[in-house]
């Protein structure tokens, strides 16, 4: 009997001087042969892919659109509010205290539910125009109107306490 060494396990590599499978003895290894060529000397299968499609033209960008010129309107409208509430309710204030204030010794009148509803009626349109005239500045609808009818909107009320006093030089004459 032949002393032979015993068989490799399966997973073991081939130990030993084998050559590559497919090669013929003395032929040497190379890149293996494109796969399902139609024959030995076969092009390259990318050298028959078609040129490749030029890009499209490139697409015109839209126009942009038209900004339309915002009118001053709303701060100019502001502004008028402002000034004439300002106004009349400086009016009604100097009437109200010419009427109802009499000499330093005497009693006072009681003030009349116009007067009242009047100068409440100025200080709520005053407001309604401050707030147009801020309305006005931040969206640049007029801001320099706007600008002008803040300042009359904060500076109303001393204003119109300051006339409205004036009628207390009328009634103390």
């Amino acid at each position: 009997m032949e002393n032979r060494p015993p068989p490799p396990h399966p997973a073991d590599p081939p130990a030993g001087p084998y050559p590559p499978q497919g090669l013929q003895p003395g032929q040497a290894p190379g890149p293996p042969p494109y796969p399902n060529a139609p024959y030995p000397n076969a092009p390259h299968p990318q050298s028959r892919v078609q040129p490749p499609v030029p890009y499209p033209p490139p697409v015109p960008a839209p126009a942009p659109p038209v900004k339309r010129r915002r009118t001053r309107t709303l701060g100019v409208l502001g502004l008028i509010i402002v000034v004439l509430a300002t106004v009349f309710t400086s009016a009604v204030g100097l009437w109200l205290v010419a009427t109802t204030t009499g000499p330093l010794d005497g009693d006072p009148k009681p003030v009349p539910p116009l007067g009242i509803g009047l100068a409440v009626g100025g200080v709520i349109i005053g407001v309604v125009g401050f707030v147009l005239s801020i309305v006005a500045t931040a969206q640049g609808r007029g801001r320099g109107f706007g600008i002008a009818g803040i300042v009359v909107g904060v500076l109303a009320y001393p204003i119109i306490g300051v006339v409205s006093a004036g009628g207390l030089l009328y009634a103390w004459r």
